[in-house]
């Protein structure tokens, strides 16, 4: 997948790492899926988040970026006794299946996990302390506003892009209502 700014994303193979039962689901297995992503970003960008580039980034003689690599884990529910031969065939014949990431400035809830803050199961600080984003010595990563990051990890049978629920931060440009204002001092 490649976006407007030339930076493209490369998904490797999903492995299956172990299936074992699951930890919260009687009668049911769960599967920990792996994936590597690499991001891999041009020495210069040829469009931006505003203006398309009328020439696709290849057709440029850019000097190379740099490329990041990432594992990405999740797990899915499997049914009880499925050995893991049969999750890595059934992955085998689904080859845009991704393990794609959503990243917020909150807690990022499935309906399961919604369900069980409801009836008392869980509190919400657990998954906040599962999915809080950390530097390698545990220190929490903030964003340009100053916000707590939060990530999540999910299965997709299909190519999915990642999703970012982040609120954008505080922008100082003049309104829109100012702008069209200024406009029509113009004419």
């Amino acid at each position: 997948m490649e976006n407007n700014s030339g930076i493209k994303k490369e998904y490797g193979k999903i492995s299956v790492d172990k299936v074992e039962a699951h930890q919260f689901k009687a009668g049911v297995d769960q599967a920990q899926i792996r994936q590597i992503v690499t991001k891999i970003y041009p020495g210069s960008s040829v469009g931006n988040n505003k203006s398309d580039s009328l020439f696709g980034i290849d057709e440029f003689e850019l000097e190379g970026g740099k490329e990041y690599t990432s594992t990405r884990v999740t797990w899915i529910d499997v049914p009880k006794g499925t050995a893991q031969a049969k999750v890595e065939s059934m992955l085998a014949n689904l080859p845009d299946a991704c393990i794609y990431q959503e990243v917020s400035d909150s807690p990022i809830l499935t309906d399961n996990q919604e369900s069980a803050l409801e009836s008392g199961l869980t509190t919400l600080d657990v998954f906040e302390k599962a999915q809080l984003v950390r530097d390698e010595k545990g220190n929490e990563i903030l964003d340009d506003a100053g916000n707590l990051i939060y990530t999540a990890k999910f299965f997709s049978k299909t190519a999915r892009e990642d999703v970012d629920h982040r609120s954008p931060a505080k922008d100082s440009a003049i309104s829109l209502s100012a702008l069209a204002a200024d406009e029509d001092d113009m004419s």
